[in-house]
């Protein structure tokens, strides 16, 4: 059904070929522009979430720090004195419903003086090794610690801390919340779930390079790869906002969207696996695969059946020459069946088939006229091939040599037994012959078994072919035997008479006669 030779083989399988490199350059191309016109759209989708998500941290943040402060400035009398500060301190209880870990005061040792609750068993603890406790106390400011595991709790934490200062503004100790990242706290504004079906929010201290806490509970105080090794999670961080694609510690690829939290310099991150993001691309791919393999069958087998219906005029006709080529009947006009281009191709066709069979007419009659001529003359025509060997030979050298052809065909002239030149020699005929030249009227003697002579005469011009190539010789032979006799007769009675003159003349000499 499908022959590679076929007409309509080549130009369906060109057709199909030039569709599905359309559809698969129009659904790459689709593919392409999607896949950035989601990319922007999600970035901004998860950025506002991320947005969303910072400010409602930042003001929670901002509400402890203030918290902090004005519990700073009521405990700040009761600094040195000892069992009234703790007694105070714990009317605080604005400090325990801000901090899930409680809150410590230590002095300018950073040592702990006074704990809430008393049974989180901080007292005469020392947090001076800590580096918010040294700017605390050193420096004066107010900070958030970096997440570290609890010394006394064992448990994720990360605290809160401002200066108290006493009457003049000298720092006389520190009031430190703690935030216990192991229970329910602030921070579970960050929602449990995930984000979309696979993704997730992050709170990241860019500072330590650390997963403060994450919507995935397994990934908290999770370490992020170090400096150098993502440039894309590098350059996340060093901003303040981002959208950009890298791969997680997990290996996987996501589209993360990061917002800082503008007091505690962190970022709230949101990802999304680019697997989820960008399935309903592939999905629109998987649909465009089926519907393009749909429609290449469909256009393929129309295409085919079209080209069948249009092409079978010329389908019947070539039928038709094989048939003509395969029998003896004589070739016959082609049946045309619509005046299109096909049809006028085979209108052509017949043309010319009728202008070729009247040429080969005109041949055949030339033929005829030349083989009716080669038969009632005294001369015949010859051919030899490459090789020089006589190749034909018409009939009217059987009349002259009285044998028949066949005996000299495949033979050279010089090969023949019993035949002489009489203008040359064999080997000036034969250079003549190599050297492909023309010759005239080479005159040649045959003596027959029987002594008669035969005398002929030859004439030839080499053959070539369109290349140039040497294809042979072709010429004419004569009868001269007649010509030669009548030539030899002349030329005894020539010599009678020059005899008889010259024996009248001895005569009239020897009887001294006038």
């Amino acid at each position: 059904m499908f022959q590679w030779q076929s007409l309509k083989t080549r130009v369906t399988l060109l057709t199909l070929a030039v569709f599905v490199i359309g559809i698969w350059s129009l659904s790459l191309y689709g593919r392409w522009i999607l896949r950035a016109d989601l990319t922007r759209r999600l970035g901004e989708q998860q950025l506002s979430t991320a947005r969303i998500v910072a400010t409602a941290i930042n003001n929670q943040l901002d509400l402890r720090f203030q918290a902090l402060h004005e519990a700073a400035k009521v405990l700040a009398p009761f600094m040195r004195k000892g069992a009234s500060l703790q007694s105070e301190f714990a009317q605080q209880t604005a400090l325990t419903l801000l901090f899930n870990g409680g809150a410590v005061v230590l002095d300018p040792a950073g040592t702990t003086i006074a704990d809430l609750p008393l049974s989180a068993g901080r007292m005469g603890n020392n947090y001076i090794d800590k580096e918010w406790n040294r700017v605390v106390l050193k420096e004066a400011k107010s900070t958030i610690g970096e997440p570290i595991i609890g010394k006394a709790l064992g448990m994720p934490i990360f605290t809160m801390a401002v200066p108290i200062r006493d009457a003049r503004g000298k720092v006389i100790g520190a009031l430190s919340g703690v935030v216990n990242l192991g229970k329910p706290n602030f921070l579970d504004v960050i929602p449990n779930g995930n984000y979309g079906v696979t993704g997730g929010f992050q709170l990241v201290a860019p500072q330590y390079r650390l997963i403060v806490t994450a919507s995935d509970k397994h990934r908290i105080m999770e370490q992020l790869a170090a400096r150098g090794v993502s440039p894309v999670l590098d350059r996340s961080l060093e901003g303040s906002e981002s959208t950009d694609f890298f791969v997680n510690a997990r290996g996987i690829e996501v589209l993360a969207s990061s917002s800082v939290i503008p007091v505690s310099g962190w970022h709230v991150v949101v990802s999304l696996p680019t697997g989820e993001a960008f399935a309903p691309i592939r999905e629109l791919q998987r649909r465009i695969l089926l519907i393009t393999l749909l429609l290449t069958f469909l256009a393929g087998g129309l295409t085919w059946w079209i080209l069948r219906r249009q092409l079978s005029p010329l389908t019947d006709a070539a039928t038709a020459l094989t048939r003509f080529s395969n029998s003896e009947q004589p070739l016959g006009a082609l049946p045309v069946a619509r005046q299109d281009e096909v049809g006028k191709l085979i209108e052509g066709f017949n043309g010319l088939l009728e202008t070729l069979k009247q040429r080969e007419q005109a041949l055949r009659d030339g033929e005829a006229r030349f083989r009716k001529l080669t038969e009632l003359s005294s001369d015949w025509y010859w051919e030899q091939d490459r090789e020089l060997r006589l190749s034909f030979l018409s009939s009217g050298f059987a009349r002259h040599s009285g044998t028949s052809s066949a005996n000299r065909l495949g033979k050279r002239r010089w090969e023949e037994p019993n035949r002489f030149p009489l203008n040359g020699t064999w080997e000036e005929h034969r250079a003549v012959l190599e050297a492909h030249k023309p010759f005239r009227d080479f005159e040649y003697v045959r003596i027959g078994d029987d002594g008669k002579q035969t005398f002929g005469s030859l004439s030839g011009e080499p053959m070539f072919d369109a290349a140039g190539q040497f294809n042979g010789y072709r010429g004419i032979g004569r009868n001269i035997t007649e010509e030669k006799r009548a030539l030899h007769a002349q030329q005894e009675h020539v010599a009678l008479i020059e005899k008889s003159a010259e024996q009248d003349r001895l005569l009239r000499l020897f009887y001294d006669l006038p």
